[in-house]
């Protein structure tokens, strides 16, 4: 099977605190593609590097945790990506 037609996962990953007037979506705060999600989500937590990793620090110090939910699956790593690029554009 080609890297390009592994079945990929959108999803994104929500911030639980309250917080008032965030646009567009409150909770939301990443935006993402993977073929492993779980493992991705994993890496968001641990790894120092990634775009998610200070705001899932500051949540977890608040004694909260993030979660990640998974939007859609796709056959195809192109329609993934047409559908994450729409999320974060809007």
């Amino acid at each position: 099977m080609s890297r390009d037609n592994r079945t990929t996962w959108v999803y994104w990953l929500i911030d639980p605190r309250p917080i008032l007037f965030r646009f567009p979506n409150p909770r939301v705060f990443y935006v993402g593609i993977s073929v492993h999600p779980g493992w991705r989500f994993y890496e968001h937590k641990t790894d120092r590097c990634s775009a998610a990793w200070p705001r899932i620090q500051e949540i977890e110090r608040d004694g909260e945790q993030c979660k990640m939910e998974l939007l859609r699956e796709f056959e195809n790593r192109q329609d993934a990506f047409d559908l994450e690029y729409e999320l974060v554009c809007r």
